[in-house]
């Protein structure tokens, strides 16, 4: 736990590259500065779907705190596929897809307790859609 707070983007870099092995995903980045050269570096950044600002702290910064997202999940995780979110967008986003995402969206239009039931909102999950919508067409450029 301690690594994680001292070397986060370490920590952020073996997780996601054992999780790429594991899944039998692609990982194009051959270091944490590889990443960082390639995405930018996410400490005090402002995340593109919601708007905090990213940084990197224990549990009670982890919300805000820097994530990789991949825009197609089972793309896995190149330059191209990937960018930084933080953890409350990509928890929202979980794995889903882009049609996943819409699918999402709907449901919580139709049934707004959703929102209530899981502390969310409205407003956030439009945002998070639409820059996923342009960012994934323009991954694909």
């Amino acid at each position: 736990m301690a690594s994680e707070r001292k070397y986060p983007l370490l920590t952020v870099f073996c997780g996601r590259r054992s999780q790429a092995e594991q899944s039998g995903l692609p990982f194009e980045f051959n270091s944490p500065g590889d990443m960082v050269e390639q995405l930018g570096n996410p400490e005090g950044a402002e995340c593109p779907a919601c708007g905090v600002i990213m940084t990197f702290g224990g549990m009670a910064e982890r919300r805000s705190s820097p994530s990789i997202d991949r825009f197609e999940p089972d793309r896995g995780y190149t330059a191209a596929n990937t960018w930084w979110i933080c953890h409350q967008c990509n928890t929202r986003k979980s794995n889903s897809n882009t049609d996943g995402l819409i699918r999402g969206l709907q449901r919580r239009i139709r049934d707004p307790r959703l929102l209530i039931l899981r502390n969310d909102n409205l407003e956030a999950w439009i945002r998070l859609v639409s820059t996923v919508l342009i960012r994934s067409e323009e991954s694909r450029l």
